[in-house]
């Protein structure tokens, strides 16, 4: 059914001794239109276990704390439960939180006791006896509950007889758009399009600028990364390139790039899957140059298609002072990159005597 919400709901609770419990509340979940998730779900990441929970709340729609008879393990250092900690982050995001008593447990340690006061002075616990009781009034909250929460729908399902294009990212900032513009390569790519007035890969990272450091390396690998028949479409010019090498230290210039057979500026890659593929940069005509941009690099569109035909573009402006970046998805997505393809076709080839002449 097009436009079919889910929502994510974090359970919070001592594991242990609950978990049958746990185990028919996310049964039950499953089988309606929510999606249950929890410390359970952790199975290593580059994150922290604390980073990882973070992360996981603020993509949740609801937070539902259990208490029972127990207060739980305490990470090394710390004078609180993981259960606490995270109520406590979850508080501290304004998200919906429900809470459920165990009615059955008079023999609790003070540090319970505590912890359970600390719920009733901003929630109203709802109290339960057994696994079935539990899932049935935790299940009940939430959908009787009047707090309006975006949910998750497919992007496939939403509004299809429309062509709906999606603004999934909204960024303000000046590494913000760099940020934005990594996760573009998080999976294998087929094209990739970079428009830029002073281009990364010519002049590398300016001198004390990590966000551009790490935009750059998640770039490069996504181009080492490409399946045979992949194209990367690098468009570029040679007064933004002058302009920002005056300006600025580049300890790496032309360090990503090589002089083509036909004298033209090329990609130094490590494909491989293409070895011997000789990604050309282009430039912009002349007369384009102040009037499409301002004189910094940022990555002014970035569009990325994957394997599987899924097409992301980040777009960077100017507003009042303000760098914004957005991120697209969908049929307008997709023209978008045609289009810029296109264009980059119709523009000449960046000559390296141009480049050595800086």
């Amino acid at each position: 059914m097009a436009g079919e919400r889910k929502y994510q709901v974090f359970i919070s609770s001592t594991f242990s001794d609950l978990q049958k419990e746990r185990r028919v509340l996310q049964d039950l979940l499953l089988s309606q239109k929510f999606v249950p998730v929890g410390m359970e779900t952790f199975l290593g990441s580059e994150k922290t276990l604390p980073q990882y929970l973070k992360d996981l709340i603020d993509a949740c729609d609801y937070y539902v704390v259990i208490v029972a008879g127990r207060y739980g393990s305490k990470p090394k250092g710390s004078d609180k439960s993981w259960t606490e900690l995270e109520y406590d982050y979850a508080a501290s995001t304004g998200i919906p939180i429900l809470a459920f008593f165990k009615s059955s447990d008079s023999d609790r340690t003070d540090e319970i006791k505590a912890f359970m006061e600390k719920i009733r002075e901003n929630h109203v616990p709802i109290y339960w006896t057994d696994k079935g009781d539990l899932a049935g009034k935790v299940f009940r909250q939430l959908t009787e509950t009047k707090t309006a929460r975006p949910g998750w729908v497919r992007a496939d399902r939403l509004l299809p007889e429309e062509g709906a294009s999606l603004l999934q990212e909204f960024k303000m900032g000046r590494d913000e758009q760099y940020r934005l513009a990594q996760t573009l390569f998080d999976k294998p790519c087929k094209y990739i399009f970079l428009l830029q007035r002073s281009s990364s890969l010519v002049l590398d990272a300016e001198k004390r600028w990590p966000e551009e450091g790490a935009f750059i390396k998640s770039l490069k690998d996504g181009i080492d990364e490409m399946p045979a028949g992949g194209e990367l479409y690098h468009i570029t010019t040679i007064e933004g390139i002058k302009e920002h090498l005056k300006s600025s230290r580049f300890p790496e210039f032309k360090k990503n790039i090589k002089k083509g057979p036909d004298g033209s500026v090329i990609v130094d890659h490590h494909n491989p899957f293409m070895p011997e593929k000789e990604f050309e940069i282009r430039k912009l005509p002349k007369d384009s140059g102040k009037s499409l941009f301002v004189t910094d690099r940022q990555a002014r569109a970035c569009i990325s298609e994957t394997k599987d035909g899924y097409v992301r573009a980040v777009i960077v402006q100017n507003l009042g002072g303000q760098q914004i970046s957005l991120m697209l998805t969908g049929p307008n997505a997709e023209a978008y990159l045609k289009a810029c393809i296109t264009y980059y076709k119709n523009c000449e080839p960046l000559k390296w005597q141009e480049i050595d002449n800086l």
